[in-house]
């Protein structure tokens, strides 16, 4: 961990800088607690250090309060982040016993309502009978091909392609790299198609969704859950509202947005391609509002 770490947590990165910088607020938050003193007393970055380090510990201590964890003695960190474990941090509070609690970390805000994300699933994830990747292939792909006649490379099988689609680093390496290369011509014609595509599927699915299967997945995903949102080095606890209301679907919004509530609770799940528009990785970003 550099001194100059600490920059990131008061700078925000570039999109395309995005992951890296969060990587590295992640490192320096499982080690901020228990922070050296050469980093609190640095001529150039310690007023920053100790900012950050002061409302870390406090907000540390407050989830204890708030979560009802017993008298203890010390506290480890464990870095969690991906997207498997679905939060980043275990926060190991240890005494007589040990009480672990989960950690999501989010830079830039104080509140989960602001986030423009806090949940992403890959568009195959079963939602519905017939997932959006599998529309795209079937009624969307060879119209997207068809836009540009610098598209030469055959498509690949069904099966083959629906696997790759949602790999970032996908193997069927001429058909994906062509079609990058070529993202920026007949670039207008491209980006109608894909969103037609978004969409005819809310459109023809939406009100199809399995919200048993969203709600599950809120369940395994969101359960015992805690939110260290941080802005301008300051920390704010919040957690996921936990509602024991059956979900409902309220409709499309902007053709590209379906609409799910549970009580005061209501779930924008936007449907778009986390990498270039219409060449890989369609997902749901999902945020929230709470009334």
């Amino acid at each position: 961990m550099n001194v100059s770490d600490i920059q990131t947590f008061f700078q925000k990165s570039t999109r395309g800088n995005n992951d890296a910088t969060n990587k590295i607020r992640e490192r320096v938050l499982v080690k901020l607690y228990h922070l050296p003193q050469s980093y609190l007393d640095h001529p150039l970055h310690g007023v920053e250090w100790r900012r950050l380090y002061k409302s870390w510990r406090d907000a540390i201590h407050r989830l204890a309060e708030l979560t009802g964890v017993p008298p203890y003695t010390s506290i480890e960190f464990e870095l969690k982040a991906g997207m498997r474990n679905h939060y980043d941090i275990d926060v190991l509070y240890r005494g007589e016993e040990v009480q672990s609690r989960k950690v999501e970390f989010k830079y830039g805000t104080t509140k989960i309502a602001k986030l423009p994300q806090f949940l992403s699933l890959f568009a195959n994830y079963p939602l519905f009978d017939e997932t959006y990747d599998t529309f795209w292939y079937d009624f969307y792909l060879d119209k997207y091909r068809a836009c540009d006649p610098g598209l030469t490379l055959a498509k690949p099988e069904r099966d083959l392609y629906l696997k790759e689609v949602m790999n970032f680093q996908n193997k069927v390496k001429p058909f994906f790299d062509q079609l990058r290369t070529r993202e920026v011509f007949f670039k207008a014609e491209k980006k109608k198609v894909v969103d037609e595509s978004i969409a005819d599927y809310l459109k023809t699915h939406g009100e199809k969704v399995d919200l048993d299967v969203f709600a599950d997945k809120m369940e395994v995903s969101q359960g015992g859950k805690n939110y260290l949102l941080c802005e301008d080095g300051i920390f704010h606890l919040e957690r996921v509202a936990h509602e024991v209301l059956p979900m409902v679907y309220e409709g499309i919004k902007n053709q590209n947005v379906l609409q799910v509530s549970r009580g005061n609770t209501l779930y924008n799940m936007l449907l778009r391609w986390r990498n270039r528009k219409g060449i890989l990785v369609p997902a749901w970003q999902i945020s929230q509002k709470t009334a």
